[in-house]
């Protein structure tokens, strides 16, 4: 007789096997107005924040989008369509201080599903230098901001819309997924430190072998991406 092997294909069944380990009632959906019991509040105020959490931790492979950035901020002062200035020396230069632009010209928003950006590129698609590697940077990021004096920029980031497809999920993260969000309902539905450092420890194991394995598979930072925002082959 055959085995049958049951998959976890979407977030229910996630929380339905996180809430199995802890002996708790399994939910029929996230949505309030469709499950109101105390099994899915417990899974709706955690999922999203153990798995933006989890995505934020690195490069994950299923996650990394690309995109062209919208420049939001810029050092010139501002003028009227007359030419007359629009802004005064003052209010130029606190203006260009409150964003912290010293030393660069623009900053360009980063788009807003962004949990980690992964790497940046000038408008001819080559890769800016880390910040780390150079006395000057060619980009500083901070505050959800890419700061640096090119015309044109774009980015390689983990996406949080790319993260919640479970479809694209290894077998690896799942289960990293799974050991997480369960020792982060134990809080609610357990009183026993030892299981959650259990948990714990299996879940840094997970890690380990989840950012191995996705590492085998994501493409070099040094590699160049093309208007289109796919990878060129190489």
């Amino acid at each position: 007789m055959p085995i049958l092997r049951e998959r976890i294909s979407n977030s229910v069944e996630l929380c339905n096997a996180a809430l199995f380990d802890l002996k708790q009632p399994r939910i029929t959906s996230l949505d309030i107005d469709v499950d109101g019991s105390l099994s899915a509040e417990g899974c709706r105020l955690n999922y999203y924040r153990v798995l933006d959490s989890l995505l934020s931790e690195y490069n994950w492979d299923f996650a990394i989008s690309s995109e062209k950035l919208v420049r939001g901020i810029d050092s010139d002062r501002r003028k009227n369509p007359d030419g007359s200035w629009a802004e005064t020396e003052s209010q130029h230069s606190a203006r260009v201080s409150s964003y912290n632009l010293i030393g660069y010209n623009y900053a360009y928003s980063m788009p807003p599903d962004n949990l980690r950006l992964v790497r940046a590129y000038d408008g001819s698609n080559a890769p800016l230098a880390f910040p780390e590697v150079t006395s000057f940077p060619a980009y500083r990021y901070e505050r959800n901001l890419v700061f640096t004096n090119e015309q044109e920029v774009r980015v390689r980031y983990v996406s949080a819309v790319l993260g919640e497809n479970f479809n694209n999920y290894s077998a690896l993260f799942k289960d990293l997924f799974l050991v997480e969000l369960t020792a982060k309902l134990s809080y609610a539905f357990e009183d026993s430190s030892s299981r959650f450092e259990s948990r714990s420890a299996l879940a840094e194991m997970l890690r380990k072998k989840a950012k191995a394995m996705s590492s085998q598979q994501t493409l070099s930072d040094f590699c160049p991406i093309t208007s289109l925002g796919s990878f060129r082959d190489f």
